[in-house]
């Protein structure tokens, strides 16, 4: 340590961790780099030496965590768990009420042994489905479920990576390792009450619109029409939009290209010049309209597309059924007129358009990236048209601020290029789930791998780290998932941040931080029954995960709260139990929880729904907590 530091080793750590906190609230950096800059200062200070960062490496839970991203990747990739959402749709009209339980059990069920936010992002497109069937808001489901699949994850050791990081540090402190389902029994009646009180609840939550519908996007299919300004166009020199038969109230300008190169972004200035390629979102009436008045040639572009929008309508959810008899009508107008020169356009092509709603995920390859750069026009045929963030339309920064996670990004394009940019940049369409092609047959070998890994722990043959590792590696081997997909699948955000927060907590132990704290506290509980020492630190955890990320919580919390045990004279395991349910209880903003940023904007919500919604099952889970945690691990 450098020289005259050490008696205030705890001061300037403390002042590190609550910067840290700040740093990730205020969200100046990644939570990963703000927690590695906190760990460079400390190795500056001489508060942690190399051997300490070295030795965080040879935790378990990083690890472990990884090998369990790749095996929920393998069920996943398999279909596995589409199986489940499947009996879900074929049911939803029938039995609304029994499937709307079924939606919320199943994701309770699958987040206790999967990442909770995989499984959420498989099921949004689910629950804005189930909402259609029940002719319902999606607002209605899409809190439900996140609050449904936090409730599962605290229902077994592999639930979350909460759970995983309070384990390991609990067993470096000298405390026996926790069984796979040892929280089981409380995590179990907690989550019943809260899915009972999800399902009172469901029908008093707002009546909220999308992304889509608020913006006056959703509506009957359009096409894009591709015109080319010819050099006898009476409308050479005017702008754009001032021009009346492209620009009106059914019509609208989605770009122009000059050039080869997209004026997309100073549309509102551009001025029509011979050469230049219109593209126009209109409905198929105004382009039969246009046609008809001599405005433009139709022909046999008009009829691949016609067909195209066919097939394409065939297979759309919601207006199928239009889009389909619009691309008949466009291939038979494509048939009867020849392709001609009127009025100085010409039209080259056309196909069916849609609005597409979709959800940056947390592992896409667009965070961090800004619309401007990503040329979504020329590699993928996709307009994006608007961009929301934590229910904020970011009109003025629309393309160069960099993307989010849960931001909502409105795409207009053809349905197969919207799938095929969403598959490709890990995007959650909105609408519909992603179609790929599953690895069926491998299903039954995923399947296996994970209850292999459940009952090798429930019986204790190995330690969770070494089945979590030979569970992915079987996977990678039977090919239920590439190697590729399987390094994709893995949240490398989340490792870097917690190999970087044990490093934070080991210099909370260098410091003595952690006696520092207990011994500011006890004097103040001497006496008092220890329900409230296990209380304050339920709340602590759980308030500061509301506002920071749940696992750097964890890290900080478990050892103040094991020391404030033993200075109690108390068993410690009760209050470890604290930690991972509290650093989990994140119900009252949508940031504290991935789960809860992906629903916010998927389903136009407020801040302040989160928190009607979810103070009241913070205080019921909290009760349940402090009242059963002492009735299982006794004092």
């Amino acid at each position: 340590m450098v020289t005259g530091l050490a008696p205030y080793a705890p001061l300037i750590v403390a002042v590190g961790i609550i910067a840290l906190f700040a740093a990730f609230l205020a969200e100046l950096r990644t939570p990963e780099v703000a927690a590695g800059a906190a760990v460079a200062v400390f190795l500056l200070l001489g508060i942690l030496e190399l051997d300490d960062v070295l030795g965080v490496l040879s935790n378990s839970a990083p690890v472990t965590i990884i090998a369990l991203f790749v095996v929920s990747a393998a069920l996943v990739r398999t279909g596995a768990i589409r199986s489940f959402t499947n009996v879900l749709k074929r049911h939803a009209k029938s039995r609304g009420s029994v499937v709307l339980v079924g939606f919320l059990l199943a994701a309770t069920l699958l987040s206790a042994f999967l990442n909770n936010t995989p499984v959420v992002m498989l099921m949004i497109p689910v629950a804005v489905r189930l909402a259609a069937e029940l002719d319902q808001s999606p607002s209605r489901l899409l809190i439900p479920l996140s609050y449904a699949a936090i409730l599962g994850g605290t229902c077994t050791l592999i639930g979350t990576s909460t759970n995983i990081i309070v384990d390991s540090i609990a067993r470096q402190k000298g405390m026996p390792a926790f069984h796979i389902f040892e929280i089981a029994p409380l995590g179990v009646i907690i989550a019943g009450a809260g899915l009972v009180y999800l399902l009172v609840v469901r029908r008093f939550l707002p009546d909220r619109a999308g992304v889509a519908s608020v913006l006056g996007q959703v509506g009957s299919p359009k096409f894009l029409v591709e015109i080319v300004i010819e050099e006898n166009y009476p409308h050479l020199g005017e702008r754009a939009r001032d021009v009346k038969e492209l620009s009106n109230e059914e019509r609208r300008i989605v770009d122009i290209v000059r050039h080869g190169v997209s004026l997309r972004r100073t549309l509102p200035e551009v001025h029509l010049q011979a050469g230049d390629i219109v593209v126009v979102r209109s409905p198929f009436a105004e382009v039969l309209t246009m046609q008809e008045a001599g405005k433009i040639g139709v022909g046999a572009q008009a009829a691949k597309a016609g067909a195209q929008a066919a097939k394409a309508g065939a297979q759309a959810a919601k207006a199928g059924a239009q889009a389909a008899k619009a691309g008949a009508q466009a291939a038979k107008v494509g048939a009867r007129v020849g392709v001609g020169e009127q009025a100085g356009m010409i039209e080259i092509g056309s196909r069916n358009s849609a609005v597409f709603e979709t959800l940056v995920a947390p592992k896409s390859g667009l965070i961090g990236r800004r619309i401007a750069e990503l040329r979504m026009r020329r590699r993928y045929g996709v307009y994006p048209i608007a961009l929301h963030r934590r229910g904020v339309n970011l009109k003025s920064r629309f393309e160069t601020a960099p993307l989010e996670v849960g931001d909502t990004l409105l795409l207009e394009g053809a349905p197969d290029d919207v799938r095929r940019l969403a598959d490709e940049e890990g995007l959650i369409n909105v609408a519909e789930p992603s179609e790929r092609a599953w690895r069926r047959d491998k299903a039954p070998i995923a399947i296996a791998v994970m209850a292999a890994i459940v009952l090798g722990a429930a019986f204790g043959l190995m330690p969770i780290a070494a089945l979590a590792i030979i569970g992915a590696v079987a996977v990678l081997v039977f090919r239920c998932v590439e190697p590729d997909e399987a390094v994709r699948s893995v949240d490398w955000q989340l490792i870097g941040l917690l190999v970087a927060m044990l490093a934070v907590g080991r210099a909370l132990d260098n410091s003595g931080l952690v006696e520092t704290i207990v011994a500011a506290i006890v004097p103040w509980l001497a006496g008092a029954n220890p329900l409230i020492a296990l209380a304050l630190v339920f709340v602590m955890s759980s308030l500061l995960t509301e506002l920071v990320t749940n696992n750097a919580v964890a890290i900080i919390v478990t050892p103040v709260a094991i020391s404030l045990a033993a200075a109690l004279g108390v068993d410690p395991r009760g209050f470890i139990v604290a930690v991972m349910f509290g650093a989990s209880a994140s119900f009252m903003t949508p940031i504290g929880y991935q789960t809860n940023t992906l629903v916010y904007a998927a389903g136009g919500y407020r801040f302040a729904d989160f928190l009607k919604v979810g103070a009241p099952m913070h205080v019921l889970v909290a009760v349940i907590a402090v009242i059963v945690i002492p009735m299982i691990w006794p004092f």
